[in-house]
């Protein structure tokens, strides 16, 4: 064992995109990219410091998500990566490793603990959604989102953004999401008794979590790595949970 290794969930259908591998390559962490079909069970964490759960061109079956299907949704689904997702997400927790979770990433991470998601309606989110594969459009910004006082991601962006105002202008690239009465639901009381709600957009809906009672397990709905400061800020955190837990576990 030489060095820090991240496992990251790709996709069977599609290259992972650099972006997620560089920053922590630029910090030694070693990247293991597992295609969902490839998974043989979540053992195989064992073998890392750190799991990335990245965003991608699929989204989480209704029925993993405690909804139906609707008619006018694509049906674009991927149960194989579902599965893969959810288990890895129930492991790390379990394992107390570092976790980050973007996009679908951390749709799997509501998912896994017992959350519920909903399809967005009123045009604020997934205005990107259909520019996926042009990073520009991808980015544009469309919606604030606040975070919460006292959160990690508060402190961890504390400085980037005007830190007399909590709010930040961010893309949507997703139709899926956790709204506050999703999150209220009853079905939710095992998410809400493992996380609290780290950022928020105007309508409620849920940006980001993390579990407080874990050394780093957070998701962000957000594609921060579309920013700049915002996604070095993330993995510069990221990295170095990762970095220490590989040095508490060397032999």
């Amino acid at each position: 064992m030489t060095q820090p290794k991240t496992l990251i969930l790709g996709h069977d259908c599609a290259d992972l995109c650099s972006r997620w591998e560089k920053p922590l390559i630029a910090r030694n962490v070693e990247c293991a990219v597992l295609k969902p079909s490839a998974f043989k069970g979540a053992d195989i964490l064992e073998g890392y410091d750190g799991l990335l759960l990245p965003g991608g061109n699929s989204n989480i079956h209704p029925s993993l998500a405690g909804r139906e299907h609707e008619a006018d949704e694509p049906g674009d689904y991927d149960l194989i990566r579902d599965n893969a997702a959810i288990a890895l997400a129930r492991a790390a927790y379990e394992m107390d490793m570092p976790t980050l979770g973007i996009c679908r990433g951390m749709q799997e991470i509501v998912v896994a603990h017992g959350g519920k998601l909903s399809k967005l309606e009123g045009g604020l989110h997934g205005t990107n959604y259909c520019h996926i594969g042009n990073l520009e459009k991808m980015d544009t910004p469309v919606h604030d989102i606040t975070y919460c006082k006292g959160g990690r991601l508060h402190k961890l962006f504390k400085g980037i953004y005007d830190e007399h105002n909590d709010s930040i202008p961010v893309n949507s690239i997703h139709y899926e999401g956790i709204t506050r009465t999703d999150w209220d639901n009853e079905r939710a009381v095992p998410l809400r008794q493992k996380f609290i709600i780290e950022a928020l957009a105007p309508d409620g809906v849920i940006e980001a979590i993390s579990a407080p009672d874990r050394v780093f397990y957070i998701g962000v709905q957000p594609h921060f790595e579309l920013q700049g400061k915002m996604h070095e800020a993330l993995f510069r955190e990221f990295s170095h949970h990762i970095v220490s837990r590989f040095h508490h576990r060397e032999p």
